[in-house]
């Protein structure tokens, strides 16, 4: 993956960030019975809970919830950015491997199996009873992205 196809994606990634957080947002403000003035939250059921926000935050979090993301200022992207750039360390472990069946004689390759099928492949040709072996392919998902 070349860094500009990383980077679309993060900001892609951190675009879906800033859309879960706003319906977050927005649902939480729905159930909230608040004193905007004085920037005290209630949340009701299952168990109140009140708790005090300055008003400056409420008023910042009310215009970001209105706002898309490519209408935010780069500092408040980066929150967003943050949060992409965690999945795609988790993107970068992910592996996806597949198996190749390859007969000894001629080495010459037989089929490419999920390790589900190789699994179900060698019930019915136990390894020692036939003239193949396995070769573990892995990929990164990364790499088709």
């Amino acid at each position: 993956m070349t860094n500009h196809n990383e980077n679309e994606l993060e900001e892609q990634l951190a675009a879906l960030f800033h859309r879960v957080w706003t319906h977050w947002m927005k649902f939480m403000c729905s159930r909230a019975a608040r004193r905007r003035a004085k920037g005290v939250w209630t949340l009701p059921e299952p168990r109140p809970v009140v708790f005090e926000l300055l008003y400056e935050d409420v008023a910042r979090w009310e215009r970001q919830m209105e706002t898309s993301y490519e209408e935010l200022s780069e500092d408040e992207k980066d929150s967003d950015r943050h949060q992409a750039h965690k999945v795609m360390k988790v993107l970068d472990k992910l592996e996806l491997a597949l198996w190749v069946k390859v007969d000894q004689a001629d080495n010459a390759y037989c089929g490419i199996y999920t390790r589900q099928e190789k699994l179900e492949e060698e019930k019915v040709n136990p390894p020692s009873d036939t003239n193949y072996f396995w070769e573990k392919l892995t990929f990164s998902i990364r790499d088709f992205l």
